[in-house]
Parts: structure tokens; sequence; C-alpha cells
């Protein structure tokens, strides 16, 4: 969306595919990675663990290493994680757990990972999709408080918020949030977090209270041109949208 300028002392973090200002779109990663079709992929940009993004990939890996919220600029401790990187591939979630158990002793305790086999993505989209048509309307207390609702970054108008305490608040149909709730078990095959993320632009930290691996967008009326961008994306098409009225 935009490049933020750092000044001295900031906490720096990290992004994907920027040349200068310079972008490149998901699809656009996702069409070249395709080439490679990779056993897995290791996502070290902040906010990858979007199911919106991942949703991208699903023809691309069976599995993917991503944060639902800010990298520091550390990144992964690649030390300690080579060797998996280049071999112990059945064992990614051990990978994982490093990752996050070096940051609770380091000097920027925020960490957040996820391992999501995106072949079940699709799924997942049709039991969001189940939910919706009787699901209880975003209140508006509700986008601004972690205590309501978990959100992934500082933002005044959030952008990410935890995909399934999104739809374990709205849901009304006991069956289809159970159907929703095994499909996200599925679909992510490990998460683990800190208990506070830093957030860049608030340059300040918030709790990481209920992390279900993936975070997704809720769409505002107020804002349509961005609903109206969200409404193409591949998951909005094939889940629908969680929005705020």
């Amino acid at each position: 969306l935009w490049m933020k300028r750092h000044v001295e002392g900031d906490w720096k973090t990290r992004a994907l595919g920027y040349d200068g200002s310079r972008g490149m779109d998901i699809p656009e990663f996702a069409e070249a990675l395709a080439e490679l079709s990779p056993d897995f992929v290791l996502m070290d940009a902040c906010f990858m663990a979007s199911v919106e993004a991942l949703w991208e990939l699903r023809g691309v890996t069976r599995r993917v290493i991503a944060s639902s919220i800010e990298i520091m600029s550390a990144g992964f401790p690649y030390n300690p994680i080579i060797k998996s990187l280049f071999g112990d591939w059945d064992n990614l979630a051990e990978l994982c757990r490093i990752y996050v158990d070096s940051y609770k002793t380091s000097w920027s305790p925020n960490a957040a990972v996820s391992l999501v086999d995106v072949t079940h993505l699709e799924a997942l989209a049709e039991a969001v999709a189940d939910v919706l048509p009787s699901a209880r309307k975003i209140q508006k207390s509700w986008l601004s408080s972690v205590n309501e609702l978990q959100y992934y970054e500082g933002l005044v108008n959030h952008v990410f918020y935890d995909l399934g305490d999104c739809v374990n608040k709205i849901a009304t149909d006991s069956a289809a949030l159970g159907r929703f709730n095994q499909a996200l078990s599925r679909a992510v095959l490990f998460e683990d977090h800190t208990d506070m993320g830093y957030s860049d632009f608030c340059r300040g930290e918030y709790p990481l209270r209920r992390c279900s691996g993936l975070s997704v967008y809720v769409t505002r009326h107020n804002f349509p041109k961005f609903r109206a961008s969200y409404l193409q994306t591949g998951w909005a098409q094939s889940a629908g949208e969680i929005c705020y009225e």
C-alpha cells in the first residue's frame, strides 16, 4: 500500500518484493514462483499469513511458512534452521518453533508464525461461505478493540484481523461454525506466537491473545474503493466478505 520512511530509533520490519519505490503484486509473485514448483515456501516478510495472499499460492506449493504480523528486521534465525531448510522438510513445525522461541528471548520479543497447508484453503473458503449468510455483522466498537477482535497491526483503521477470531465472533449457526473450525485446523498445521506483537505503524506493542494462524480483511462501506478492490480477490470471490456496516 505504501512505504514509510524510517527515522533513527525506529524498529525496522521486513517487506516482500520491494525495489526502491516499486513493488510486486502477490499474483505476480505466485506466477513467477509456480515455475519452480517448490515443496514449501518460507515467507520472511510481514503479514504474509494473510488468507487472501496465501490463496494465490494454492497452485504453487503445498505448505507455506508465514507470519500474520510484522516480522522484525532480523527476520528468521537462519543459523539454527538452515539444516531444516535444505533437508528436514517433514519437520517444518520444529523450524517454526525455533523461530518463535528465538524471539521470546530477544531484544524484540514479538513474533507469530504459521505453517499452512494451502491445498485446504478452498475447503476453508467454502466453510466461511457457509457461516456468512446467517452471521451477525461486525460492530464498529469491535474494530478498534483487541479485546473484541484480534488485530495484527497498529493502523488507525486496522487491515489485518484474525480469521478464526472473526468467524467465531460472528457465527450464529453452530453446525456451520463447527465445519469452519475443522477446516481451519486442517489448513493451519501449526501456529505459535509471543505474548505481544510489534507494529511499525504505531511504533509500539499490542497483545496477541487469539491467534488462529491466518489473518483476514474486514470490509467497510465507508472505504468503498478498498472494498471494491477486495471483492476482486480470489479469496473473496470464493468465501465472501466479513463486513462491517
